[in-house]
């Protein structure tokens, strides 16, 4: 198991394609479960993702966006966003974590650093971390970026 302070011993995503896919392979390639409430149908921005259940995350009852959104914020001890903070998803996102009083990091390209994810983990002793943000259709290569980004932070965080 990995440790962070605090055991991490999940990363929660929803699966959308982008920066949460990104987080679901960084996970997996360090042994940390992964797990979370993916959309309706296993639908994302990439087509039917029933490949999703088998990463450990199960399929919304809801068709809306925010009940998959609280229900990653609740089901996490903290949420990291990555990408554009002008986007509804993001205000829903962090509104959520604000009502459930859960500690929310944004990480701005080229100005956050891996080591800073990583601390600010130990901060908050978070067992778990909802890992979201932007899709690859609107940020292509977030998903990469992503996956990148979290493999360092979480190797320096050990």
């Amino acid at each position: 198991m990995y440790t962070i302070g605090m055991t991490l011993n999940s990363v929660v995503s929803g699966g959308q394609t982008g920066a949460e896919q990104g987080a679901i392979a960084a996970a997996q390639a360090l042994g940390i479960r992964t797990r979370g409430t993916a959309p309706r149908g296993w639908l994302t921005d990439g087509g039917e993702a029933p490949w999703l259940a088998d990463c450990g995350l199960r399929e919304s009852l809801a068709d809306d966006e925010p009940a998959r959104i609280r229900a990653n914020v609740r089901d996490a001890r903290c949420t990291v966003w990555f990408g554009d903070t002008s986007s509804p998803q993001f205000a829903g996102t962090h509104l959520e974590a604000e009502k459930l009083g859960r500690p929310f990091m944004t990480v701005v390209a080229g100005v956050t650093r891996p080591s800073d994810l990583a601390i600010w983990l130990r901060w908050v002793s978070a067992e778990s971390v909802n890992v979201t943000g932007e899709r690859e259709n609107r940020s292509p290569g977030i998903g990469a970026r992503v996956e990148r980004f979290l493999r360092s932070a979480l190797a320096k965080s050990g």
